[in-house]
């Protein structure tokens, strides 16, 4: 599914699980656990509520030393990711 500036991205609810401080999932069609990494971790944490891809964009240009379009890549890479193991809900 494209990403918009203006799509919305939320999580799904209790498909996170958090050991010794660190970030998993569970993906359900094959029980293998995955584990995010720090700037995905930080992203989970901004889809605490319903967000905008531009407002996810805004906050991690506001937190990281990055160039926009490179940012703009990798998160949607991400989101993608976490769109097809059915962790995240886009809504245009």
């Amino acid at each position: 599914m494209k990403i918009y500036k203006s799509t919305l991205i939320s999580r799904v609810p209790s498909v996170s699980h958090q050991i010794d401080g660190k970030l998993f999932f569970l993906k359900e069609s094959s029980d293998e656990l995955f584990e995010l990494n720090d700037t995905a971790a930080y992203v989970w944490k901004i889809l605490e509520k319903p967000t905008t891809f531009s407002s996810i964009i805004d906050k991690m240009l506001d937190e990281f030393n990055v160039k926009k379009p490179s940012l703009e890549a990798d998160l949607v890479d991400l989101l993608d990711l976490l769109y097809k193991n059915n962790v995240v809900i886009y809504s245009n």
